[in-house]
C-alpha cells in the first residue's frame, strides 16, 4: 500500500525523502509480515529468483564502481529489481499462510485499482491533465495486471469490483493513447495457448466480446459527444508511420537498443560483466538518423536513460552481461514458460481448488504482461512496474508450490 503513493520526481533526488519514507515503509510492513508468519507445511519454494536477483544487483553494482560510475544512480538501480524479487517472495507467502484465498483476490484487486487511480490523481493534482496532451505518464503502475483481468474474465465470474477496474483500467489507457498497453492487453490471452480447450468447456468467449464492445462503444460515444478527440489521436497514433513515413517512437527504440547491443558486444569485459547499473545510453544507429529527421537532432540527443533504456533484456545484458544478467533473463524467461502452461499444467495435475486456479491464472496473465512490457519499455526501471511483475510473480510461484507439495503429501500419506 506505501508504495501506492510514490511518484517520479523531475528531478534525480528532488523527492528523495518522501520516496525513502515510503520505500522503508514497504520494506518495514513487508519484514513484519515475514517475521509474523512462520512458513506453511505448503511452502516449498525456490530460492532461485532470490539467487539470481541478488547476484544481478552485485554484480552490475560492482562493475558500476569500477568504472567510476556515481553511488547515488548504481543504487536508485537497483531498488526496482529488489522490489520485484522481495515482492514476489512476500506474495508467494502470503499464499501459503492465508487460508482464505478469496481474501487475497479481493485485496489485490482493490490494490491494483488503488495503484491505478492513485497515478492518476497525482498527475492530476500535480502538473494537471490536458486530454490533447496527455499520454503514458498517467499510467499507474497496476495496469497489466488490471489489464489481465480482461483474459481472466474468460474463465471466471466478474464481480463489480472486476468491471469497476476493467472499466477504470480501459479509460486510463485511452486517454493515455499507448499502444503499448494494447499489445500487452492481446499477448495476456496467450495463458490459453496450450489449453484452448478449456474456453470450450467454461469460457464465456461470447458474453465477454459482447460486453468487451459494449464499454468500447460506450467510451466512442462519450468521446463523440464531448468533442474530446480521443479517438483522433488513436487514429493519428495507429497511423502515425503511415503519415510520415517512419514511426518516431519505434525508431528511438531500436536505436537505443542499437547502442546497448553494441556495447554489451563491444569487448569481452561488457560481453562478460557488461557496463554497470549507472551506465548512460544514447541513440545510435540508421534509425537514430531518419529519428532526428523528424523529430529534430536535438530531441534525438536529449533521449537517453540511466542504466535501464527502453527495452528491458538487451538493458539487462547491457548492464550486467552475461555473468550478471544471463541468469536473471533466464530465470524470468523460464517464468514466463511457467504462465504460458500453467492453465494445461493445472488441469493435468486435476486440481479442483478454485481459488488457486483463479490467482494462478491471474498472476500468468501478469507475468506474460510483463515480458511482453519488457520488449517495448525499460520494466526495471520503474519501482512501481517492478512491484506488480513481481506480485504477478509470486502468485505464479505461490499457486505452483502449493499444488506440488500438496501433491507430493498425498502421495507420501497413501504411501504410508
Amino acid at each position: 500500500m506505501p508504495l501506492a503513493f510514490d511518484f517520479k520526481s523531475e528531478g534525480a533526488g528532488a523527492a528523495a525523502q518522501i520516496q525513502g519514507a515510503l520505500l522503508f515503509l514497504y520494506i518495514f510492513l513487508s519484514g513484519l509480515f515475514w517475521l509474523a508468519t512462520a512458513p506453511s507445511i505448503q511452502e516449498v519454494q525456490s530460492p532461485l529468483l532470490g539467487i539470481v536477483v541478488g547476484w544481478f544487483c552485485f554484480e552490475s553494482s560492482l562493475t558500476a564502481l569500477v568504472n567510476g560510475q556515481e553511488l547515488y544512480p548504481v543504487f536508485i538501480n537497483t531498488i526496482p529489481v529488489l522490489i520485484f524479487g522481495s515482492s514476489a517472495y512476500v506474495t508467494a507467502r502470503a499464499l501459503n499462510v492465508v487460508k482464505d484465498l478469496g481474501t487475497i483476490l479481493t485485496a489485490l484487486k482493490i490494490l491494483a485499482l488503488i495503484y491505478l487511480l492513485s497515478r492518476f490523481l497525482i498527475i492530476l493534482l500535480g502538473t494537471g491533465i490536458d486530454l490533447m496532451t496527455i499520454r503514458y505518464q498517467i499510467l499507474g503502475g497496476s495496469v497489466n495486471a488490471c489489464l489481465g483481468l480482461i483474459a481472466t474474465s474468460l474463465l471466471f465470474r466478474l464481480t463489480i469490483l472486476d468491471l469497476i477496474i476493467v472499466s477504470a483500467t480501459l479509460i486510463v489507457v485511452g486517454l493515455s493513447v499507448t499502444r503499448t498497453q494494447v499489445v500487452v492487453a492481446l499477448a495476456q490471452f496467450a495463458i490459453y495457448a496450450r489449453a484452448p480447450w478449456v474456453l470450450m468447456v467454461r469460457g464465456k468467449l461470447i458474453s465477454r466480446t459482447i460486453l468487451l464492445g459494449c464499454l468500447l462503444g460506450t467510451a466512442l460515444t462519450l468521446d463523440l459527444v464531448s468533442e474530446a478527440g480521443i479517438v483522433e489521436r488513436w487514429f493519428s497514433r495507429l497511423f502515425v508511420s503511415s503519415e510520415v513515413g517512419f514511426d518516431p517512437t519505434l525508431l528511438t527504440r531500436r536505436a537505443e537498443v542499437n547502442f546497448m547491443a553494441e556495447s554489451f558486444l563491444g569487448s569481452p569485459g561488457t560481453f562478460l560483466f557488461g557496463q554497470g547499473l549507472a551506465a548512460p545510453t544514447i541513440l545510435t544507429g540508421p534509425e537514430a538518423a531518419m529519428a532526428a529527421q523528424l523529430v529534430g537532432r536535438l530531441s534525438v540527443e536529449q533521449i537517453h536513460s540511466i542504466g535501464f533504456g527502453h527495452q528491458n533484456y538487451w538493458a539487462i545484458l547491457f548492464i550486467g552481461g552475461v555473468v550478471g544478467g544471463g541468469p536473471l533473463l533466464c530465470v524470468l524467461f523460464w517464468h514466463g514458460f511457467q504462465a504460458l502452461s500453467f492453465v494445461s499444467w493445472f488441469r493435468q495435475h486435476r486440481w479442483k481448488d478454485e481459488g488457486v486456479f483463479h490467482l494462478g491464472v491471474w498472476g500468468a496473465t501478469i507475468v506474460i504482461g510483463m515480458l511482453t512490457y519488457g520488449f517495448l519499455a525499460g520494466l526495471f526501471g520503474d519501482r512501481i512496474i517492478s512491484l506488480w511483475y513481481g506480485i504477478g510473480t509470486g502468485l505464479l510461484m505461490g499457486c505452483r508450490s502449493r499444488i506440488g507439495s500438496t501433491r507430493r503429501l498425498r502421495i507420501h500419506a497413501s504411501k504410508t
